[in-house]
């Protein structure tokens, strides 16, 4: 299949909504659903005297928003010239459970409070999490009070490598333990020959680092691209059952890298930097190579039924630091505004996931059209504060973020209140806005103060979350 990267050299992007990018469907510009707030089209009300009771009829509808905004849905009060960003006391004294209150959010209505996440709390640790007592505390203090999005990926037993089917005797694992670490060395068999990985993990750290990598130079590189594509279409019954399992406690999430992240991880990001100076042709192959089965993966997922707001990774390596602006548009934008148009496709909405220094790159984000991007880390650890995110994003994009997890560990009550309460206050002001922190501790056993903190972050995501949903008004919005 030939890779649908798009070409550089084009226009990537519509200056209006619903203009269609060169290559693509209108059809699939206008699953954005959401107008750009820049855009202004000329008014055929004014144009003619016989438009005169189609003015009164706007004012009246305007009127009529305002003052009873959940008689009205989004989509009229987009067709009388308004939008709603944020409501008042009407909608905030409607009690909602958690997967109300994340659908609205993430379609930029109002809530009666701001969501708050436990971010990997929720799916991504549960291969350990419930087997230590200080976590699992936190888990039930949170039950009921805190919004999942529950992490989610599919698996059927069938020996799988970058989204592919491939032979079992071509993929070897092997392990074995060295003191307090457990080391893991991978062999792939290629048809241009062998690649081979090392990693770690460390007792009572629960994630593991790569010390050798599969790549080390463009001939590896090519035996990667050597290996055979039969694409893998895992059966998504754990998606419905997982969402049956929710019920109203929060919304079931997916996730998937992009061509960037598979790329990268091929060879860290020192050596990739390197490659991308020196091989910056052969760069490109490995994205267009990882970026078809990627394309393809989540396509049947989401054709099999699981429709979801998916977190998509990896756009990070390109931020600065590391790489010009320029270099992010080029590797990551020019991909995932497949990954999003996709989703959207379907009916799907897009959570682009990127720490460290950002501020430069979330112009391309809103330009892609995702519906939400995190963690938004604040100096030192990032570059930008959620009022400027803000700023640049609009009211189209959710903001989630931005409680740095250094903070449950380190922090006081103090700290903790003043970063939620910051975060809240910048965050949900002109726009949707879920708490969540940069990321969450993975350690055991869990200090106590981690504890502590955590739950008290959940104490003052209620309380600043509900003050915020009562003193935001309602906005009119011309378009």
């Amino acid at each position: 299949m030939a890779s649908v990267r798009l070409d550089l050299n084009r226009n990537l992007f519509p200056r209006y909504p619903f203009q269609s990018v060169p290559g693509r469907k209108t059809s699939d510009c206008i699953a954005l659903r959401r107008p750009c707030p820049s855009y202004e089209p000329p008014s055929l009300f004014n144009l003619h005297p016989i438009f005169t009771p189609l003015i009164k009829l706007r004012s009246f509808f305007d009127s009529y928003a305002k003052s009873n905004v959940s008689g009205i849905n989004e989509r009229e009060l987009n067709l009388y010239g308004c939008r709603k960003t944020r409501v008042g006391n009407t909608v905030a004294d409607a009690k909602m459970n958690s997967r109300q209150r994340l659908i609205k959010t993430l379609n930029g209505e109002g809530t009666d409070r701001v969501p708050i996440s436990l971010y990997e709390f929720d799916g991504f640790y549960d291969d350990w999490i419930f087997d230590h007592p200080e976590y699992v505390e936190i888990l039930e203090y949170a039950e009921g009070k805190t919004d999942k999005m529950y992490f989610w990926t599919p698996s059927d037993g069938k020996p799988v490598l970058f989204y592919g089917v491939i032979e079992e005797e071509s993929l070897q694992r092997t392990m074995w333990k060295e003191e307090e670490s457990t080391y893991t060395k991978t062999v792939i068999e290629t048809p241009k020959g062998t690649v081979c990985s090392v990693s770690r993990q460390d007792s009572g750290v629960h994630t593991s680092w790569t010390i050798q990598r599969l790549c080390k130079n463009a001939e590896d590189a090519k035996k990667i691209l050597s290996i055979p594509y039969e694409p893998w279409q895992p059966r998504v019954d754990s998606f419905s059952k997982l969402d049956e399992r929710l019920n109203g406690s929060g919304i079931v999430m997916g996730d998937v890298p992009d061509a960037l992240c598979l790329t990268v991880e091929l060879f860290g990001l020192t050596r990739f930097l390197k490659m991308y100076m020196m091989h910056r042709n052969l760069v490109l192959e490995l994205m267009d190579f990882f970026h078809e089965r990627i394309l393809n993966y989540l396509r049947h997922l989401l054709t099999e039924g699981a429709v979801t707001v998916y977190r998509i990774v990896g756009p990070e390596y390109a931020t600065p630091p590391y790489l010009h602006p320029r270099e992010f548009d080029r590797l990551v934008t020019s991909y995932d505004v497949d990954l999003v148009d996709l989703l959207h496709r379907h009916g799907g909405y897009a959570r682009l996931h990127s720490h460290g220094r950002v501020k430069r790159a979330l112009s391309s984000l809103k330009e892609m059209g995702v519906d939400a991007v995190d963690p938004l880390e604040p100096p030192p650890d990032g570059d930008i504060e959620l009022s400027e995110a803000r700023r640049i994003l609009g009211c189209e994009v959710t903001l989630i973020g931005n409680v740095e997890e250094r903070l449950f560990e380190v922090g006081s009550k103090r700290d903790i209140e003043r970063a939620v309460k910051k975060a809240i206050e910048e965050g949900a002001i002109d726009g949707s806005f879920i708490l969540c922190p940069t990321a969450m501790p993975l350690t055991t056993p869990l200090s106590e103060r981690a504890q502590e903190n955590t739950i008290f972050y959940i104490d003052c995501g209620l309380k600043y979350g509900k003050r915020q949903a009562r003193s935001i008004e309602f906005r009119n919005v011309n378009i």
